[in-house]
């Protein structure tokens, strides 16, 4: 199983999304995890491939304070031939019924290794940090915020000056790292 993450939604229902293939799927357990129903797919991944890095197509799960499940990751399925990645999202309320993809990013660089959260003291608020690839041989890091958790603001650089690839060590390409991480403190 690659990718797997879980979350709880408010009824104690245990939702478990991974990649299958080019599939994003989820099952869900009605007693705690003990078992699980048979899964069903969320939408199917289109990647756009990231030549000389090792940056695959994981994607990141978080629960809102209304309890969706807000699911993100890189997908190139609203750029003509797949010429680069946006992040889309997708949410459930109940782990099996999941909404089309949207993007929350769109045009620019392409962009990779969502790390999405939500803020549970606030109806709606959310933020994804993720990596972007403006060009070639240069990663930086942004931020894109939804402050109702549907409309999404343009991405927001978080960094001075995008780093150089080069600088990446190596393990099956350059290596970003496989997933990113987005918390809420102090409101």
């Amino acid at each position: 199983v690659v990718g797997a993450q879980p979350v709880s939604l408010p009824d104690g229902t245990v939702v478990l999304m991974w990649v299958r293939g080019n599939l994003a799927v989820a099952a869900r357990s009605l007693d705690g995890g003990l078992t699980f129903e048979p899964t069903v797919t969320i939408a199917e991944i289109q990647f756009a491939g990231t030549r000389g890095l090792r940056a695959p197509a994981l994607p990141s799960i978080e629960l809102t304070r209304d309890g969706r499940a807000l699911l993100a990751w890189p997908d190139c399925r609203f750029r003509a031939d797949c010429s680069g990645n946006d992040i889309v999202i997708s949410s459930s309320s109940d782990g099996l019924a999941w909404t089309p993809p949207t993007a929350i990013t769109n045009g620019g660089g392409s962009y990779l290794i969502p790390g999405i959260a939500a803020d549970t003291r606030t109806a709606g608020l959310a933020a994804v940090a993720l990596v972007e690839l403006p060009n070639s041989d240069r990663l930086g890091a942004v931020l894109v915020v939804a402050r109702d958790g549907v409309s999404w603001a343009a991405p927001r650089r978080l960094d001075a000056v995008a780093m150089d690839t080069s600088w990446l060590p190596r393990a099956g390409g350059g290596f970003i790292g496989d997933y990113l991480s987005t918390s809420w403190a102090g409101g």
